[in-house]
């Protein structure tokens, strides 16, 4: 399912840019049915779904409560262009099972800082994350490494205009029976302007 011409460009400006680091929060929902907010690095993926990705350990909390709920949401304030990006979807989990997300997986892991890429070789292996100089190779995969890929059924979109408030933009898209519908919306609530 193919994103509106919109939201396509903004997730190729901002998560498909490596020059551009995509932090945002990402909330989860715990067991008893309580949002979980972290801060997580996003990256947009156009094949082979569509989709954001966030590289995550499958022994995280993170993980656990999307295996249960898959329901996600998230929010990133894009400095460059006073955007807030805002989200809900579902999210499912990938791990080496899934072949044909191999490539996928790889080039995810390898997104990642070599320091991020070396703790989660230490804690699989069981070694001290304090031990002074670590001697495995960052380049290897850990089986502890998977991926979230999240598909957004909205899209809250918030163009602030830096120099006087009430002349932002706000655009709210919705996912509903298989085609995205779009309004523009106040930008202090949800009402049509």
């Amino acid at each position: 399912m193919q994103w509106p011409i919109e939201i396509s460009n903004l997730v190729k400006e901002v998560f498909c840019n490596d020059e551009f680091k995509a932090y945002g929060q990402l909330a989860t929902v715990d067991e008893e049915g309580l949002p979980s907010v972290r801060t997580v690095h996003m990256h947009g993926v156009e094949q082979p779904t569509y989709g954001l990705l966030v590289n995550c350990n499958i022994q995280s909390e993170k993980w656990s409560h999307v295996k249960k709920n898959p329901r996600v949401a998230g929010c990133l304030w894009n400095v460059e262009n006073h955007t807030q990006i805002r989200f809900q979807g579902v999210a499912d989990l990938i791990t080496e099972k899934e072949k044909d997300f191999a490539s996928l997986l790889q080039m995810m892991w390898m997104k990642m800082r070599p320091e991020v890429r070396t703790t989660y070789l230490l804690d699989e292996l069981g070694i001290a994350l304090d031990i002074a100089r670590p001697t495995v190779d960052p380049r290897q995969h850990s089986k502890n490494h998977g991926l979230l890929l999240i598909t957004p059924h909205v899209w809250d979109i918030f163009e602030n205009n830096p120099k006087d408030y009430r002349l932002g933009k706000r655009w709210i898209y919705k996912l509903k029976n298989n085609q995205w519908a779009w309004r523009e919306v106040n930008s202090l609530h949800e009402k049509s302007t």
